[in-house]
């Protein structure tokens, strides 16, 4: 039986607490959403992603954790140069209403769709025309694993049109499950996992679902039930929504209840079958005496021997595209290789560079496992950790520009080296900011790029002979620089950017 109950629709803590809504029932109000810290990652990353690239991202988490809000978010975020055709998957959606309904959100007329003997092209002319006019039309597909298999491959024939050596759709997916079909887009494919919330985000999202409700008071919620509603959701925002809800109406689950009823009674049966024994051994005793008196006092018995206690039970680097077909765990035990894939994108491509910056925001996790085409000996040969440790934890603030490397000195550098790229932002007070945040000192540098007219500044920091060596390094760094979202990339790359 499932532990939670369903949220009312006018649960009645709703007076008690002055609130003019019901805070954690499902709803669009976009006032609702709660923008940690992670997710605003993550939507500053899907708008790059449709601005400055070709990708298609894909993005992938389970149930309830917040995936068509974010979508929501993204929507509201672009716009009047995107054209937008938002699709609700169901199973029940067929390719010609895809069809039909993608033209009339690309702005085609009534008329024309009538007078039209093929609406496949006729889609594939105003996507044309409309990236002609600088405008960019894009698909947001919400749970695009529950479309049938006719309408996923409708999709795949739009996201594979071209012309004048571009794609003339980008989309942003949505999925809780993995889709191997999606192998035939060729390498677009920029997947995007969402998070779950932390223990010290839940606090902040409660107590702002609370006041986006009309809550004004103090929380609600002691520390004691703060850590019971984390423990049992794990952090998922669906699962927080119901047994916040719960524990305001004051509903206890019905499985928890039966369980209490049932060790209950086996205690106080416990206690009853014990105090029986007391009493018949109290009542009986001199019999019981009697019993063991003829044994002789020189009666030996073993010892039994001591048990013996047991033993104990004894960063992203980017080359390749990943591949969507392998499972969740397949992913998570290759997150180092699909890191280490990306590195390689083409830098060619329009607006490649600038999705390398805000790639660099998702957070590396670097991979326990030895190096396997290094012998060990030589890695531990290089006198690189102790070098960057004293450089990566410097206790000199960057107050300046002019502390800063210039771009000429990101040209003296060996196009083959490899430096970690940190962050980058439309506003380079962002970045001289962060440098400040997290004491950043020595090989450090700023360089601009430019995209539709704007520029971009990126923030590199190291000077690396090879990826084996940057990585060792990253692990000497101090705790509040190993948790930063960081992408390790060749000098090239970044020389090739700053000639854009």
């Amino acid at each position: 039986m499932n532990e939670f109950v369903t949220s009312s629709a006018e649960p009645s803590y709703l007076i008690p607490l002055a609130l003019t809504v019901a805070p954690f029932n499902q709803t669009d109000d976009l006032k609702f959403f709660f923008k940690s810290e992670q997710i605003e990652q993550r939507l500053n990353l899907l708008q790059h992603l449709v601005r400055a690239s070709d990708k298609v991202a894909l993005l992938f988490a389970e149930k309830g954790f917040g995936k068509s809000a974010l979508l929501m978010q993204l929507q509201q975020a672009m716009s009047e140069d995107v054209r937008i055709f938002h699709i609700e998957a169901k199973s029940s959606v067929v390719p010609k209403e895809l069809i039909l309904d993608c033209l009339r959100a690309f702005g085609v007329d009534d008329n024309d769709i009538r007078l039209s003997s093929d609406h496949l092209e006729l889609l594939q002319h105003r996507c044309l025309s409309l990236q002609n006019l600088n405008i960019k039309p894009l698909l947001l597909i919400d749970d695009v694993d529950q479309l049938s298999e006719n309408s996923v491959d409708t999709i795949l024939t739009w996201l594979s049109w071209q012309a004048n050596d571009q794609f003339l759709l980008q989309a942003v997916l949505t999925a809780k499950n993995t889709m191997p079909e999606l192998n035939t887009l060729h390498g677009r494919i920029q997947r995007v996992d969402l998070p779950v919330f932390t223990e010290i985000e839940l606090s902040a999202y409660l107590t702002h679902r609370l006041s986006v409700a009309g809550y004004q008071g103090a929380p609600p919620f002691k520390a004691k039930v703060l850590k019971q509603i984390f423990k049992k959701s794990a952090g998922n925002p669906e699962l927080i929504n119901q047994l916040a809800h719960q524990e305001l109406q004051g509903i206890k689950p019905v499985s928890d209840s039966k369980a209490f009823n049932w060790v209950t009674g086996l205690k106080w049966l416990a206690v009853g079958s014990l105090t029986i024994l007391l009493i018949l051994l109290l009542v009986f005793q001199d019999k019981i005496n009697s019993l063991f008196s003829p044994i002789k006092e020189d009666t030996q018995f073993d010892q039994l021997s001591e048990l013996t206690p047991e033993s104990p039970i004894a960063t992203v680097v980017a080359d390749s595209e990943l591949d969507a077909s392998r499972s969740v765990e397949e992913l998570l035990a290759t997150e180092s290789s699909f890191a280490e894939d990306m590195t390689n994108l083409n830098t060619d491509e329009q607006g490649r560079e600038e999705l390398e910056a805000l790639i660099a925001e998702l957070p590396v996790v670097e991979s326990e496992e030895e190096p396997s085409q290094i012998e060990v000996e030589e890695i531990i040969n290089i006198d690189i950790q102790q070098d960057y440790k004293e450089v990566l934890t410097s206790s000199k603030l960057v107050d300046k520009k002019e502390n800063n490397n210039s771009q000429e000195w990101i040209f003296q550098q060996d196009r083959n080296y490899y430096t970690f790229q940190m962050m980058g932002s439309w506003d380079e007070e962002k970045v001289l900011a962060y440098i400040n945040k997290y004491e950043l000192s020595g090989d450090i540098a700023i360089f601009q790029s430019k995209r539709n007219g704007r520029t971009w500044y990126a923030l590199i920091y190291g000077v690396f002979e090879s990826k084996e060596i940057a990585l060792r390094a990253s692990n000497t760094w101090p705790a509040t620089l190993k948790g930063l979202p960081k992408w390790l990339r060749r000098f090239d790359s970044v020389q090739q950017q700053i000639q854009k």
